[in-house]
Order: C-alpha cells, then structure tokens, then sequence
C-alpha cells in the first residue's frame, strides 16, 4: 500500500519535484533528474511547473549542484549534511563518490514516501537518514550535533527553495554546528543585494567566511540566456521572477 503523503509533500516538496521532473523534460535543460516524475507522482498540480517562480526554484537547484559536486571533489570531502532534504534527489543523480556519506534529516513522514517512491533505484553514494522536525531550532541543532559527531571533513546544504529556513533561524543555527563541517552552502532569497550581504553577514559570524556567492538573476543569463530574455521582456514575469531569485552562496570555515 502506497504511504500517505503528509500534508508539506503534497505542498511545496511535491511541486518542486513537478518542477524538477518538467524541466527534465526540456530539451535546453539546466539539470536532469530522472526520479522526479517518481516523486511528484499522478497528483495534478493546481500551480504551474513552467512560469517564472518555477524557473528560479529549479535554477537555484542546478547552481546549487554544480557548486556541491566541485567542492566534494576538490576538498575531498567525506560527508554531506542536507538539512531539511525534502523530496531532493542529489545521492541519486549526481556522480558522487561511492564512499560518500550523505545524511539526510526531515521528518519521517517524508522518508517513508521517499523510500517508497525511490524503492527501486540505488544512490551513488552511502545514504544515511535522521528524523528530525526542522522548524523545532532546539531539536534541529542536537540533530545536527548527532550526524556532524566524528566528521573531520564536512559540508551542512541547507537550502530555501521550500523557504524552510528563515536568516534568523539560520543565524542561531551558525553557533550549533560542529567543527567537522568546514563548509556550508545555503541560500538566501531575493531581497536586494545589500539585505542578501547584511543577512549572510549576520550568519557568518566570525566563525565563517564568504568562498563563493552564485546570484541567480547572473546564473539565469549563464545557463539558460534565451529563457532569462523571454522572462525579463514579459512585465508580468519579470516581478514574479524577480520576487523568487535569491543567491546561492558558499561559504567556509574560518575557526
């Protein structure tokens, strides 16, 4: 018997996998994530897969990606920490090292469909799962102490695609995280370059530093130039497009 989506899944998480699963589809894609489809499932989504808040949510994703596969590789890095993972796909879809430990923390509810859903396809990497309600900041930051014990060489994704986690959050969070995890890649959504510099300010501390910023609106005309210049001629897009861009941003470990 198929598990009942809980009611986040059948909201937000399942609209990006829709998102994720069309954009797919395309022939000028900027990911492929063929367990998409698998994860939105038959529900008819009443919000559409293809407009300008859908483009930035699935381009926030490929940066995001592009920026995690380069620091694993180069650093050498032998754990990956995805708070609040939702429906993502990345242990599956990207070429990872196979001793990779990817550790996966949200409710169980979303496991247990995940699971369900992605039963019939391996990760690439070792996967582990931590049950833990995201939106509990005390529950979380012990969480994180249990899957960050022993890791020398880290990386904490943390991601507002789902708008999950607010700067403050982020900000109390900074303090929790434990020493192993050298770097973090979160994002920020848009809000003017100058609230996106004072928020991610305020998160580093001075226990971390900027190493990398990737803003969308600039990724956008990277990526996918021709679709960027179709939403930014069309005044009705351009504010929803730009209401939902944000930065990804990489930040390191400085003590």
């Amino acid at each position: 018997m198929e598990p009942e989506a809980p009611d986040f899944v059948d909201n937000q998480m399942r609209w990006l996998a829709g998102c994720m699963a069309r954009e797919s589809e395309r022939p000028d894609r900027m990911l492929n994530d063929p367990y998409a489809s698998h994860l939105a499932g038959g529900r008819v989504f009443e919000e559409r897969l293809d407009d300008a808040r859908a483009f930035a949510a699935v381009l926030a994703v490929a940066v995001a990606d592009d920026l995690l596969r380069r620091v694993v590789i180069e650093h050498h890095l032998h754990s990956v920490l995805h708070l609040g993972a939702g429906l993502d796909t990345r242990p599956y879809r990207l070429e990872l090292p196979n001793d990779l430990r990817w550790v996966e923390l949200d409710l169980d509810a979303v496991f247990l469909y995940k699971i369900f859903r992605l039963a019939h396809v391996a990760p690439a990497c070792r996967v582990e799962r931590l049950s833990v309600d995201v939106t509990d900041p005390a529950r979380t930051a012990s969480a994180l102490r249990r899957a960050g014990r022993g890791v020398a060489r880290g990386l904490l994704l943390t991601e507002h695609v789902l708008d999950r986690f607010a700067p403050d959050v982020l900000e109390d969070l900074s303090v929790h995280i434990l020493g192993g995890l050298k770097w973090w890649m979160l994002g920020t959504p848009h809000g003017g370059a100058a609230a996106q510099d004072e928020a991610i300010a305020a998160i580093c501390g001075r226990r971390w530093k900027v190493a990398d910023r990737r803003p969308l609106d600039d990724e956008a005309r990277r990526l996918a130039p021709g679709r960027h210049a179709a939403l930014t001629a069309d005044p009705d897009l351009t504010a929803d497009a730009h209401f939902e861009m944000g930065t990804v941003w990489l930040l390191q470990r400085v003590m």
